[in-house]
C-alpha cells in the first residue's frame, strides 16, 4: 500500500492542510473580537415589504403590551424566537403564518402587507 499516494505522509499532510483551510472557512476568527457561539445565520432580508411587514409585526405587538413570549403564547406555529427572527428581518413569514399574525394582532392581513416606505436614517415607516 506504500505506492498509493492517497496513503504517504504527503498526502496526510494535505489532508492536514485541507482540514485546517475548512476550519478557517466555516469558523473565522478575528483578531480581538469575542468568542461566539458557530451558527449559520442568513442574511437579512432586505426588501422593504419585508421590512415593513416586520416593524407592522412587532409595532401591533408592543402596542397590545405584548412581550415577544406573550405574544407567542397566542400563536399555534410560531415561538418567541422565531417571532424575534421574524422582526429582525432574519426569518421570511409564510402565507399561512401571516394569517395567524393578523389573527393574533386582530388586524386584517392587508394591513400587515399594505404598500409604504421605509425611512433609510431612523428605519421607521413613512405614512403615506
Amino acid at each position: 500500500m506504500s505506492g498509493n499516494p492517497r496513503f504517504g505522509p504527503e498526502a496526510a499532510r494535505i489532508r492536514a492542510e485541507a482540514a485546517a483551510l475548512l476550519d478557517q472557512i466555516n469558523h473565522p476568527t478575528v483578531p480581538n473580537a469575542p468568542a461566539r457561539k458557530a451558527t449559520r445565520m442568513p442574511p437579512p432580508i432586505t426588501d422593504t415589504a419585508s421590512r415593513l411587514l416586520a416593524r407592522r409585526i412587532e409595532a401591533g405587538r408592543t402596542a397590545a403590551g405584548w412581550s415577544r413570549d406573550v405574544f407567542a403564547t397566542r400563536l399555534r406555529t410560531i415561538n418567541a424566537p422565531t417571532l424575534g427572527r421574524i422582526e429582525r428581518c432574519e426569518r421570511a413569514v409564510s402565507i399561512p403564518e401571516l394569517g395567524e399574525l393578523a389573527e393574533a394582532l386582530d388586524v386584517p392581513i392587508a394591513d400587515l402587507i399594505a404598500t409604504g416606505d421605509i425611512c433609510e436614517a431612523c428605519g421607521q415607516e413613512i405614512p403615506r
